[in-house]
């Protein structure tokens, strides 16, 4: 026991004395030309991917009955998600039954007017030839009939007359009822077939097809929890994505105060923590045009910007991985740049340890691969403390 605590103090004693040696370690500084980079974290995703989501349909709800696994590598066939159609059958059948009862009464409707139309040709042609008659004996001179009798023929034409007038305006009306009633059947029948053809696209979008190969990523509801077989979705909701994981970028989010920095083609590093901290150049190929919040219940806003990895490299990403990213925005020629490490804050302002020990406060500016850039408080010569 007393061998293990000489040990163990001796291993203190040898800590304590390479702290003090790297507390002590100093550093004289120089005018240099400085990188200026903005740093951050990315998530690797596709360039070139598909989204999928339950249909739009008459119900706002549905669930979900097959889905694909996660990560899983389809073919172009292959059914990537399966939704609830059983309402969606239901309706299917009424329309038809509904379509083919309309289109039934349609066809015994122009029967009934056809024999309708012929009826009246009948009943129009023995109005006239009344009329036609009646006219005829009432134009007699009126000495050849006695009085009483010419009177009834004057009266008989009158009438005849006003019943042929009447079956002519009858048969106008009912041509337009016709006509309106077979009008209002076409429309019910127009608005069937579309209800029909809309539960047809929405039945054959509950099956969710691949249209190429590529890789399976399951989405995810609005508490971020993966979907599942029997969860609730609904209409915008990603269901499923199909990503080619051979077109590779980095989305990043860059804060708003570092924004108006960040310029397509600039040249970027991505570190993968999780490969061991391999980095692998890459370029911005794309900035959005506008700032936004960057999610529903946060005030922070941010700039969405992608990267393009070198190609050659696609085999150290996998998608949904996260990487750190070092975007180059500038280089500043002749400043005097510290390590990190050396800044100390007191009352929440930054300094630094001169070499005689004395505290210094200075004025930070932007990041370089490890070091801020000195704005004011130190000069070229001085020698500082990391």
């Amino acid at each position: 026991m007393r061998g293990l605590g000489l040990a163990y103090i001796t291993a203190l004693g040898c800590l304590a004395t390479h702290s003090l040696a790297f507390a002590n370690e100093t550093v004289t500084l120089s005018l240099q030309d400085r990188l200026v980079t903005v740093e951050t974290s990315g998530i690797v995703i596709s360039r070139n991917e598909l989204r999928f989501g339950p249909p739009p349909g008459h119900n706002w709800q549905t669930s979900i009955t097959q889905l694909a696994s996660e990560g899983e590598r389809v073919s172009k066939g292959a059914v990537l998600a399966r939704f609830d159609a059983s309402n969606t059958d239901d309706r299917l059948r009424r329309y038809q039954g509904d379509l083919a009862a309309a289109e039934g009464e349609i066809k015994s409707m122009f029967k009934n007017q056809a024999r309708e139309v012929e009826e009246e040709k009948l009943r129009q042609a023995s109005k006239k030839s009344r009329a036609g008659k009646a006219a005829r004996k009432a134009d007699q001179p009126a000495g050849l009939v006695p009085g009483i009798d010419y009177k009834k023929l004057v009266e008989e034409r009158r009438i005849a007359e006003i019943l042929w007038h009447r079956e002519q305006a009858r048969s106008s009306l009912t041509h337009q009822l016709r006509e309106a009633r077979v009008s209002e059947k076409q429309a019910r029948i127009k608005q069937l077939r579309a209800r029909l053809d809309a539960a047809n696209s929405q039945f054959s979008g509950a099956t969710i097809i691949a249209p190429r190969d590529g890789l399976v990523i399951i989405g995810v509801d609005q508490q971020g929890r993966k979907l599942d077989v029997n969860t609730t979705v609904h209409p915008g909701l990603v269901v499923v994505k199909l990503v080619d994981d051979a077109a590779l970028a980095i989305d990043v989010e860059i804060p708003e105060h570092q924004a108006a920095l960040i310029q397509q083609g600039q040249p970027a590093r991505i570190i993968l923590d999780a490969q061991g901290g391999t980095e692998v150049d890459a370029r911005v190929t794309d900035v959005a045009n506008t700032v936004r919040r960057q999610s529903r219940g946060s005030l922070a806003m941010i700039r969405d910007t992608q990267l393009t990895p070198a190609p050659g490299h696609e085999h150290l990403f996998r998608i949904g991985m996260s990487v750190r990213v070092s975007i180059e925005v500038e280089i500043q020629k002749g400043v005097i740049a510290i390590p990190v490490t050396s800044v100390r804050y007191r009352t929440g302002s930054p300094g630094v340890l001169m070499a005689s020990g004395e505290y210094r406060p200075v004025v930070l500016g932007r990041r370089s691969e490890g070091h801020f850039i000195v704005v004011s408080g130190l000069i070229q010569g001085d020698e500082i403390r990391l």
